[in-house]
């Protein structure tokens, strides 16, 4: 696929916005009166008056509808990240298919802001979640260069949930680069339970994952320091279970490590037709810095099929 290609006409389709910055930021603010206008946010040893500014100061938001990202504004990303201070980015689907932009937001893990043509922005995602959302494919290089970005934000500190949201962004990204399958859904929930990526198959053949009359895999991303436990791989199972037979192939990731007594439990299950891969930390830096991801998805999977 000629992925460069691609970007540059998908792209140029996309992304005009006939409104100013500051009329973008005062609809963004009045659609939710936490952002302020006119504010001025410190970082560190800096301060900046950004677009918008969260009332409580945990957050500043920049209005991107320009060609390029100028530097000022990467350089004061990189403070507010210093100064533990999300980065918001207001921008348009079409400029997303900007490979220095998605870096620059990748860097600075941003939360982003897709504009419709009218100015209007709807919920915020991590960048890396967007484009899993999305279905956007970028080449190889990036791929890794963004992965980095990623896995290195999911050690970073913060709240659990933070932590939690990361890692879960980058294993979505990751998984929709992989050939063959696409993202059906995040965080999907049933009456009991929560599913972190459900996969669905695109091709009927080919790939060691393309199960007869199973289409989706199931996949769970745990940011915990104790990595995945015996319980968590019990109650994945279960979940893999009870999809009506249209499961038989499972992906659990850990951004740390796979405890002993996990791998164990699944070696007693393997005579049966439900095949569970385990990646830890380790593992998905692997699979980051491959140039084919999607190749060495199927060697970890095939490995795991024949024990």
């Amino acid at each position: 696929m000629d992925y460069e290609l691609e970007l540059e006409e998908e792209g140029s389709e996309a992304g005009a916005i006939e409104q100013e910055p500051d009329e973008i930021a005062k609809g963004l603010a009045e659609a939710d009166p936490a952002w302020e206008m006119e504010s001025t946010i410190e970082l560190g040893e800096h301060k900046w008056q950004p677009d918008l500014v969260r009332a409580d100061k945990s957050a500043l938001l920049h209005v991107h509808v320009a060609e390029r990202l100028r530097s000022y504004a990467t350089e004061r990303f990189g403070w507010a990240i210093e100064s533990g201070i999300e980065v918001h980015v207001a921008t348009t689907l079409g400029r997303l298919y900007d490979a220095e932009l998605l870096e620059q937001l990748a860097a600075s893990d941003a939360l982003v802001h897709v504009l419709d043509s009218a100015g209007a922005a709807a919920k915020p995602k991590r960048i890396l979640a967007l484009l899993a959302d999305e279905g956007i494919r970028v080449a190889p290089p990036l791929r890794s260069a963004l992965g980095r970005h990623g896995f290195r934000f999911s050690e970073a500190e913060g709240s659990n949930d933070q932590r939690g949201k990361r890692f879960e962004a980058l294993v979505a990204f990751l998984l929709s680069q992989v050939e063959g399958l696409s993202i059906f859904s995040r965080n999907y929930k049933t009456a009991t339970e929560e599913i972190d990526v459900v996969l669905q198959q695109r091709e009927v053949g080919g790939r060691v994952w393309a199960v007869a009359n199973a289409p989706f895999l199931l996949v769970e991303a745990k940011n915990h320091a104790d990595g995945i436990s015996q319980a968590m791989f019990s109650q994945f199972r279960i979940k893999m279970q009870t999809k009506r037979s249209t499961v038989r192939i499972g992906l659990m990731l850990s951004r740390t490590s796979i405890s002993g007594a996990a791998t164990e439990q699944e070696e007693r299950f393997s005579s049966d037709d439900l095949t569970i891969a385990f990646l830890d930390g380790e593992a998905i830096e692997q699979w980051i810095e491959d140039d084919d991801g999607t190749a060495h998805l199927e060697r970890l999977i095939s490995e795991a099929m024949l024990g």
